[in-house]
């Protein structure tokens, strides 16, 4: 039995000895003396009742160590942990922590704060999709922002090749979005493939997938590939999060009729809709 040790008697009081009839001790431990000696934490009366005050010195460690962070979420996706660490290892910079949050949001942690700002102070994508961020701070609120526009990358396909610079692609993409920049012109000009661009579109428009641009009196057909399109839900009418977070969620439901004092079963097919969480 705990708290107990078995010793022999009259084997010279060896424990487990042979001789004499054996008997049980009780075994005395210092528990108040090892606690003392590692104790720290507070358990002063004034700690306990139903509410707990924490004030900034007592954080004001943990407030600094976490200054350098980032807070955001890629939009209408929860990448898996381990695809994403690494895009952002890749991406932004080796020395992070990264931490996943609840409804899909991340936090990123990085070793100074100026590695902080040049994050925020450009547009990145993962599989397409914004990466849409915000400086943490120590009352960050994990609440996403509704989305009118949205920045998305296009591929144009069979635009000629003495038109694939900066200003024949702005035209050709400011007839439908509004074009952000096209990614690294340069190596683009050796290909017969495509165009790359960031451009800027509203959340329900219709996007094009050909159109005829006019080169100096000769119509040419060009093509538009989408690596994401925004997808705007019915009940919602948002694209920000994924679908089983969608604050309107439907719900099937059983119809069912009262008959007196017992319910009766009417209806098993029947989807009514309300808030969720």
């Amino acid at each position: 039995m705990w708290g107990r040790v078995w010793t022999g008697g009259g084997g010279g009081g060896a424990v487990g000895g042979d001789g004499g009839a054996g008997r049980h001790v009780p075994l005395t431990r210092p528990w108040n003396n090892v606690c003392e000696s590692k104790k720290q934490y507070d358990d002063s009366s004034s700690c306990r009742g139903s509410k707990v005050f924490i004030s900034i010195e007592d954080v004001a460690d943990e407030i600094e160590y976490w200054k350098p962070l980032v807070v955001g979420y890629v939009l209408g996706l929860q990448p898996y942990y381990h695809h994403f660490k690494a895009f952002v290892e890749k991406r932004w910079d080796k020395d992070i922590m990264l931490v996943y949050l609840k409804n899909g949001f991340f936090m990123v942690r990085f070793k100074n704060e100026d590695l902080v700002q040049q994050v925020l102070s450009r547009i990145d994508t993962f599989e397409g999709r914004l990466i849409n961020m915000k400086q943490g701070c120590k009352n960050v609120v994990l609440e996403r922002e509704a989305l009118d526009l949205v920045p998305i990358w296009t591929r144009i396909h069979d635009l000629p090749m003495h038109c694939r610079n900066a200003v024949s692609v702005s035209k050709v993409c400011s007839s439908f979005s509004h074009p952000i920049y096209m990614d690294n012109p340069e190596k683009y000009r050796d290909k017969e493939g495509f165009v790359r661009v960031m451009i800027e579109v509203g959340i329900s428009e219709v996007l094009p997938e050909n159109m005829v641009v006019d080169m100096h009196g000769l119509d040419c057909n060009v093509s538009f590939e989408y690596e994401w399109k925004p997808r705007v839900y019915s009940l919602c009418k948002r694209i920000d999060h994924v679908v089983g977070n969608c604050p309107k969620k439907v719900i099937p439901t059983k119809m069912k009729k009262m008959v007196g004092d017992k319910t009766e079963r009417e209806n098993g097919g029947h989807w009514s809709c309300r808030e969720g969480g």
